[in-house]
């Protein structure tokens, strides 16, 4: 295996980590649908770097970078969802 394609599956493995690394808290909050611990700094920080980074990534065509990325502001978009719903006191279709 050439040095190229190792470290491109390290990319991916890396990539692939970032992407889940949001997901215990995403499931957590779904499962108890408490907000407590989010931190609405955190969810705008968060969310505008992934922005940015897939536009650099799309540009360059940075296939991990994209899947992390990706992963990331989806994750934060449910976070997001969560933490709106729970402050405005909002209700959806979904819990209606």
């Amino acid at each position: 295996m050439k040095d190229e394609e190792i470290i491109g599956i390290i990319g991916l493995l890396g990539s692939l980590g970032v992407g889940a690394s949001l997901f215990p808290q995403t499931c957590k909050i779904w499962e108890s649908n408490d907000v407590g611990s989010i931190s609405p700094s955190f969810i705008i920080i968060t969310t505008s770097s992934s922005v940015l980074m897939l536009i650099y990534a799309t540009y360059f065509l940075v296939y991990p970078m994209i899947i992390a990325n990706l992963s990331v502001f989806g994750n934060c978009c449910i976070l997001l969802f969560f933490y709106c719903r729970t402050k405005t006191g909002c209700r959806t279709m979904m819990w209606a």
